[in-house]
């Protein structure tokens, strides 16, 4: 998702000569990352094997967008979670840390 994003705002800039900022960059990756993370959360649902990390997955990025929405609370040059948040300790205990 990195480097296709990457690859994506470079030939924008080269061949089209649309200019971009750090921010615009930081949020279309956090867009292109979100879609590709829904997109696995949707494929573990499907999978009776799967169905659990898919619906924990699913919950996580729906909690990250929460705090993503928050207003004031988040900028784009300086998004950080703590180490302890709800988000952080959620995923943490899920997978066993």
């Amino acid at each position: 998702v990195c480097s296709t994003t990457q690859w994506m705002v470079r030939n924008r800039l080269i061949f089209e000569g649309e200019p971009t900022s750090v921010e615009q960059s930081c949020v279309e990756f956090r867009v292109t990352g979100v879609r590709q993370l829904k997109a696995i959360a949707r494929r573990d649902k499907m999978s009776p094997q799967t169905v659990e990390q898919g619906k924990l997955m699913e919950d996580c990025i729906d909690s990250f967008l929460l705090i993503l929405e928050q207003p004031g609370q988040v900028r784009v040059s300086s998004m950080q979670l703590p180490r302890e948040s709800p988000l952080v300790v959620m995923m943490k205990s899920s997978l066993g840390f």
